[in-house]
């Protein structure tokens, strides 16, 4: 998946209530101790520096188009998008080096080309 639209993405949404999110990712073959990494790593604080509070998001806006990402469930209108840690020279090093997930309405994204 790509990025395509980084005013999609819900920084803070919190899934750990979220019983829809969290019966769709069970139903893609996620375990447990996978969903609470997807709750813990979904939030910001977690990110790399350089995408973790609005003002670095927005002076990166063309970054976060680059990331390679993996769709792990799509709930409401929303998908939950796995960003693996290595993302190769595309990507400056304060917006990679660890994995993380990212929540984005549907319309945020699209196939990678």
């Amino acid at each position: 998946m790509q990025i395509v639209d980084t005013g999609q993405i819900f920084s803070t949404y919190d899934l750990r209530n979220d019983t829809q999110a969290r019966n769709e990712v069970r139903s893609q073959g996620v375990t447990d101790a996978g969903w609470e990494e997807i709750v813990q790593l979904s939030s910001e604080a977690r990110w790399p520096a350089g995408l973790q509070d609005l003002t670095s998001r927005n002076a990166n806006r063309d970054v976060i188009r680059r990331l390679r990402t993996f769709r792990v469930a799509t709930f409401d209108d929303k998908l939950i998008l796995l960003v693996p840690a290595d993302q190769g020279d595309a990507v400056p090093a304060t917006a990679q080096g660890r994995k993380f997930y990212i929540i984005i309405g549907q319309s945020g994204v699209t196939l990678a080309q």
